[in-house]
């Protein structure tokens, strides 16, 4: 299982449990309905590619052997189809079609309306179950769960959603640990793709790249780096994102950075609130204290990454935690030249 030993090569414990949940989850389908009784649905998306090599690390742990391509045989049992649409960007739909030959997934193409067409599609196969790469934050996704039947008034199956609670970062990560190919136009600039008349390149990503690269130099080539914003409910700001991307970790919901904003803001708490809990996952995140002007202590700890200090984007914050940082570094600094003292004596000694 290629996918699985380069997931497990990472030595991300976060993807990894993303990964093996997700396997479970189309074992699981694969199991409550009997083989046909499965389709998938493949647009060439970032979300839907992932999906594809999840589903065939399935089927390779279920049959013990190797999908490499054309002379696995496609996905035993699993149906894939697509939707032509005129509207779509050539890259996808070439894509799309790339990867069944590539794949050999015996691709279904269906054309009209999407509902239309998946009723045709179930009236001819013995499909009951569809795996979807539906994420939470997609527009379609509020009320729907793993294991969601079909809305009222569309053909019934059930509507299986392997990667419901996978996150931008997850499947870039999955993506590139992986080697996996993906359609170009992600290489562009485009963070998410619908119909050429309403789909454009994401401006801020080209952003976050670039904090990603400067920062993942500076923190090889310095003892400390300071940075500002990323620290605050700003919508477009993505300075915690490229951070996380430097050390090629994911962003969530730090816990006890939340519970200190809810107990602050208590039932006036808001999504905006919250997302100043957000930072860059991993053991190398620390929270260090400082006292505020009437000497409480503060309840929003400056963050570090690594080596890294993060400090939000408005000055006056700024100087409040500059305090902390200022004490952090005199801290390392000590810390340092007792090393050294330390390294001159046993010198001296072994001499």
């Amino acid at each position: 299982m290629e996918v699985w030993d380069a997931v497990v090569a990472n030595n991300d414990d976060h993807l990894r449990q993303k990964v093996e949940k997700s396997i479970e989850i189309i074992e699981r389908t694969l199991d409550l309905y009997e083989p046909g009784g499965v389709a998938f649905s493949f647009n060439g998306g970032k979300d839907s590619t992932v999906l594809l090599h999840l589903i065939r690390a399935a089927l390779a742990r279920r049959q013990e052997v190797e999908l490499n391509g054309i002379a696995a045989g496609g996905l035993p049992g699993v149906c894939t189809f697509f939707f032509h649409n005129d509207a779509d960007f050539e890259e996808i739909t070439s894509f799309t079609h790339h990867t069944n030959e590539q794949y050999n997934l015996d691709m279904t193409v269906l054309y009209g309306d999407f509902k239309t067409g998946l009723e045709t599609f179930l009236v001819e196969t013995s499909v009951r179950a569809i795996l979807l790469g539906t994420r939470r934050g997609d527009p379609n996704a509020p009320g729907q769960e793993t294991f969601c039947p079909s809305s009222k008034g569309w053909p019934a199956f059930m509507r299986v959603n392997p990667i419901l609670e996978w996150t931008y970062h997850d499947v870039w990560l999955f993506l590139r640990c992986a080697s996996l190919p993906y359609c170009s136009l992600y290489d562009r600039g485009y963070t998410s793709v619908g119909s050429v008349s309403n789909t454009n390149p994401n401006s801020a990503l080209a952003r976050e790249d670039a904090i990603a690269a400067a920062v993942r130099e500076f923190s090889e080539d310095y003892d400390a780096v300071i940075t500002a914003g990323g620290l605050g409910p700003t919508p477009d700001d993505v300075t915690c994102l490229g951070i996380a991307e430097a050390f090629g970790r994911q962003v969530g919901r730090h816990p006890e950075l939340e519970a200190r904003i809810r107990a602050y803001f208590g039932a006036d708490v808001t999504d905006a609130h919250l997302k100043m809990a957000d930072a860059p996952t991993g053991p190398e995140i620390a929270l260090i204290d400082y006292n505020q002007a009437d000497g409480t202590v503060s309840p929003f700890p400056l963050l570090k990454c690594r080596n890294v200090y993060v400090l939000p984007g408005v000055p006056s914050l700024v100087q409040q935690k500059w305090k902390a940082v200022k004490r952090d570094l005199i801290w390392l600094m000590k810390l340092l030249l007792q090393w050294c003292y330390k390294e001159s004596w046993l010198t001296v000694g072994i001499k």
